[in-house]
């Protein structure tokens, strides 16, 4: 992140590639199971965040985030891992899945997010509270 932003920064502002960090979309015809969040490879494309998914609401995807560890819908755990997980098609780190299209990747990919971010997700949450 560039020195002096803040990641609200990134979101209401241009930064510069001219191109928003993130971007909520909301789905023309939403459907059970539709995803939460996308990205491009590109890492000047931007994170996008489908506004009925799981980062906002269960109303079409329900359950948690994350099938072990559980984040509900609109937390600060599961909006983590959403965007986690989308900026790890960026950057990809080991045993991270390029494409989520093969299935069962988008949770393999989400399970390998929580293995490696869950304890300073968790840490955040419990310092929220305090």
């Amino acid at each position: 992140m560039p020195q002096g932003y803040s990641l609200y920064d990134l979101h209401a502002h241009k930064h510069k590639f001219n191109v928003r960090a993130t971007r909520l979309y909301t789905p023309k015809e939403p459907y059970p199971g539709m995803p939460d969040g996308g990205t491009g490879a590109n890492p000047q494309t931007p994170i996008n965040v489908n506004s009925l998914g799981l980062f906002y609401t269960d109303r079409y995807n329900s359950g948690p985030v994350g099938d072990y560890v559980g984040y509900e819908a609109g937390t600060f755990g599961a909006r983590s891992v959403i965007l986690l997980h989308e900026l790890a098609h960026k950057v990809m780190p080991p045993g991270f899945i390029p494409v989520d299209v093969d299935p069962g990747a988008s949770e393999k990919n989400t399970k390998t997010v929580i293995d490696n971010c869950a304890k300073a997700i968790n840490a955040a949450i419990i310092a929220q509270k305090q």
